[in-house]
């Protein structure tokens, strides 16, 4: 029977999307709540997630998944998304509210066939005091089968 088997000559083919075939956005919750400090002296939300982001440094988030993929965006958002830039930074001491499930919805809106969305990061403290609720979100994002 293993000689049968033999016969026919099976393989194993395993395809891995191109990592140019997609998109990977990022989503960096630059809210106020992002300026707690979880512990005493310790540091802010918002500067752990500078760590993440810093591109200048091999071994950060943002440079692994850089180096994975060809396309990735990172957008900032509060009660507004938009690009991510240096000054995003300052923008939690504004003290803007959490519209997370808004920031998913608007990422999610600009998946197409021809611009395929691929996975969405959000690298965020799960508040959401604004906008769409974010489990009503999640189930579109379900719908289409792009990660979260």
């Amino acid at each position: 029977m293993l000689f049968g088997l033999l016969l026919l000559r099976p393989f194993w083919s395993e395809e891995v999307p191109g990592s140019g075939l997609f998109r990977v956005v990022a989503l960096a919750d630059v809210s106020g709540s992002m300026r707690t400090q979880d512990e005493k002296g310790g540091p802010r939300r918002i500067d752990s997630l500078k760590e993440a982001f810093d591109e200048k440094k091999n071994e950060t988030w943002l440079s692994t998944v850089r180096d994975a993929y060809e396309r990735v965006e990172v957008m900032g958002f509060d009660v507004e998304m938009e690009a991510f830039r240096p000054s995003s930074w300052e923008r939690p001491s504004e003290g803007r509210k959490t519209a997370f499930g808004d920031a998913l919805r608007e990422a999610l809106a600009t998946h197409s066939p021809e611009d395929p969305l691929g996975a969405v990061v959000a690298f965020t403290d799960g508040r959401n005091n604004h906008g769409a609720r974010i489990l009503d979100v999640a189930r579109e994002y379900v719908s289409e089968g792009i990660p979260v």
